[in-house]
């Protein structure tokens, strides 16, 4: 049997903290699935950390991917996150 496979896209702007705890949340849940999965987080060079806390926290966990776009606009965010997308299956989470 094929393992699904999901490409999660998380258009983000300056919610380090909403962001932290909504990957505190779900990253427990997939881990304990056979789902394959990535997680794209597109944002717009946030002024609150977000990136440096990411990385603090994910640094080295290959499954999460960061992404800065210029220009913020969220269907420019979530353009990028599925450029980027490894799977066929996408959940955007904004």
């Amino acid at each position: 049997m094929k393992k699904f496979k999901l490409s999660i896209i998380i258009p983000t702007w300056n919610r380090k903290k909403k962001l932290i705890k909504l990957l505190k949340n779900i990253l427990p849940k997939l881990e304990k699935t056979d789902i394959k999965y990535q997680i794209h987080i597109c944002d717009s060079y946030s002024s609150d950390g977000t990136q440096i806390a990411l990385q603090n926290l994910y640094g080295r966990n290959h499954k999460i991917l960061f992404h800065n776009i210029k220009i913020n606009s969220i269907s420019r965010k979530r353009n990028e996150g599925l450029k980027n997308a490894k799977f066929a299956n996408i959940l955007f989470l904004d």
